[in-house]
């Protein structure tokens, strides 16, 4: 290293004279080994810069580079010891230290006497000539603080020092800044291989999961198109989750069943949503199955420790039907469920399958019906061959009914057409039932017995009072059909009997055409007829809708029992106080006499038609 001395300088150094005239030979030695102190202090100086100007570059440890920096700085200017703080986020310090103990570090909220003031004021300080203090900037912002102290027997710090501390500062501020943006860099990629590694897992998990659905719906898939049916889709299903599987259609209507797995607690059994929709505390998640059109999980049971998933059976926004299964002798696994909504969509798929083909029959079946009804066929003979092709055998006796709604509701119609089929084929499964514009008609299967009464027709007005009391319906009943040609005088006589029931404003009743007797030649003018029986009883009618008085059933009462009042109470279970104010009201009301003759004779045809 270049020190800069040369004997010149020596001989004329600290001599007035500038001459080596006066001089010792002792002197000259002393000033040129103070001399050589210097430069040799100069360069240790240096060296201990360019050191740490090397750390700026090759060392990212935030946690080793305050230890060397604090080193450095006690080797530059020869300090007894040296600390440092770094201000941390939460406003503490990070205090470095070395001494004879060699380097410490600790974090407090103060900072000590020492580091304090430079802290403070953020200005490099000499503290009593023995403490020499620089703060540390980065960009502009204080980041912390480094202090040496001067060792006992050496010379107080210099302006050179000062110079020398603050390089050195400037220095370790840059470093450990790097050293920190270094780290949180390293740990954001590290964060994001570790996210990496998290999504890779996933998306591994996601596609096993896909593939075992993928196979779940492939199998299930398969029996809807070797036609299978929905037997096999519930059977293939309680193999997968090891539990039992019901299938059920919008009206709760069973489809497909499996038995409860062996081993399994014979307490335990599945709930037809139907069942279910009527306790009250599951309303909240039936309303989410029904309405929402999401799978739901109920814990039944006694104990209800049981766990019944629903699935519901969707095609676009219909309702088709249910999947429920119950947990047997293990928890249902996600893959479970996922196996659930895969039978849900296939189940949706058989069914929508049975309903277009059941719509093409049903269709081929209507037709058949009206044409029948219409008579429009070629021969007998091929009419029933068709038939018998249809499943009808139309060999019996049959009466033609036709439903009536003055409601224009849709579903209201499709309603009343299932009660309709479910009252038929619980009782007259012979029967035939289709759906014809706003009409219901059946074609009803009738035995020599019963020639005189209208079994299903009273079953069918039992139900019809019983689910919609709320709404107005008219049964008309057409006459006996033995051969293919009488249907269509059947349904012609149903429909008349329907507008005669109209022209009269009936409402809620069974009427057949053989029972208006001579009233059925009427037919040809029915409007008068209904003005004629209106005029003659019209006041009554209206009389016991508004107050429910019973007139009508009184009068009818009285005509049954051939004008006698005694006889007429006592058969009615009534007063006779109470017989003769009631037959006493009639005539106030309808303004007649019942003693009049051809009077009464009016008052009982008109009776006669209206019941």
């Amino acid at each position: 290293m270049e020190l800069g001395l040369n004997f010149r300088d020596l001989l004329t150094s600290n001599h007035e004279e500038g001459t080596i005239q006066g001089l010792r030979p002792d002197s000259v030695v002393k000033s040129l080994q103070n001399r050589l102190l210097e430069e040799q202090k100069r360069a240790s100086q240096w060296r201990a810069l360019n050191e740490a100007a090397v750390e700026i570059t090759t060392n990212f440890d935030s946690d080793k580079l305050p230890r060397k920096f604090i080193h450095y700085a006690q080797q530059m200017v020869f300090a007894q010891s040296a600390c440092m703080a770094l201000i941390k986020e939460d406003g503490q310090y990070l205090i470095y230290g070395i001494g004879e103990e060699g380097t410490w570090s600790e974090i407090t909220a103060d900072p000590g006497s020492l580091l304090k003031p430079i802290l403070k004021t953020g200005r490099a300080i000499v503290v009593k000539q023995d403490n020499l203090g620089v703060p540390l900037y980065y960009k502009g912002t204080l980041i912390g603080a480094i202090v040496v102290v001067k060792q006992q027997g050496r010379p107080t710090f210099s302006v050179n020092d000062q110079e020398l501390m603050q390089i050195l500062g400037a220095q370790a501020a840059i470093a450990i800044e790097n050293a920190r943006l270094y780290e949180q860099t390293d740990e954001k990629l590290q964060e994001k291989v570790r996210q990496l590694h998290q999504l890779n897992h996933i998306l591994t998990a996601q596609h096993t999961a896909l593939k075992k659905s993928t196979d779940i719906h492939n199998q299930l898939t398969e029996l809807v198109l070797e036609g299978k049916g929905l037997d096999a889709i519930a059977n293939t299903l309680a193999e997968i989750i090891n539990g039992p599987v019901l299938v059920e259609d919008e009206n709760f209507k069973l489809l497909a069943t499996t038995k409860i797995t062996r081993g399994a607690d014979i307490g335990r059994r599945l709930f037809s949503v139907g069942e279910l929709l009527k306790e009250l505390r599951f309303a909240e998640e039936m309303r989410v199955l029904t309405e929402d059109r999401r799978q739901i999980t109920l814990n039944i049971g006694f104990d209800r420790k049981w766990q019944q998933i629903i699935v519901p059976i969707v095609a676009g926004q219909e309702v088709l039907g249910y999947v429920s299964a119950l947990e047997s002798e293990k928890k249902l696994l996600e893959m479970d469920y996922i196996a659930m909504k895969q039978a849900g969509t296939v189940s949706a798929l058989e069914l929508l399958k049975q309903k277009a083909a059941s719509e093409v029959e049903t269709r081929l079946k209507e037709d058949f019906i009206e044409d029948l009804l219409a008579g429009n066929y070629e021969s007998e003979e091929l009419a029933y061959r068709r038939a018998v092709q249809l499943g009808f055998q139309l060999k019996g006796t049959y009466k033609v009914f036709i439903i009536d709604l003055e409601s224009i509701d849709d579903s209201l119609k499709r309603k009343v057409f299932e009660v309709t089929k479910e009252v038929v084929n619980r009782d007259s499964p012979e029967s035939i039932v289709i759906s014809r514009n706003r009409y219901t008609l059946v074609l009803a299967a009738h035995k020599p017995e019963d020639d005189r009464n209208y079994p299903l027709a009273v079953a069918l007005e039992e139900e019809f009072n019983r689910q919609f009391a709320q709404i107005i319906w008219l049964l008309a009943v057409g006459g006996c059909c033995t051969h293919l040609y009488e249907y269509k005088e059947s349904y012609r006589q149903a429909q008349t009997t329907l507008e005669i029931m109209k022209s009269l404003n009936q409402q809620k009743r069974v009427m057949a055409y053989e029972r208006l007797g001579i009233f059925a030649m009427l037919e040809i003018n029915k409007e008068r007829f209904a003005e004629f029986a209106n005029r003659v009883i019209g006041p009554l009618i209206d009389y016991d809708r508004k107050h429910n008085a019973q007139l009508i059933s009184t009068l009818e009462l009285y005509y049954r029992n051939n004008g006698n009042i005694l006889k007429a109470a006592r058969n009615g279970f009534l007063n006779h106080s109470t017989m003769k104010y009631r037959l006493k009201r009639i005539e106030e009301v309808a303004d007649i006499t019942l003693d009049d003759p051809d009077l009464g004779l009016q008052v009982q045809l008109a009776l006669k038609l209206i019941t």
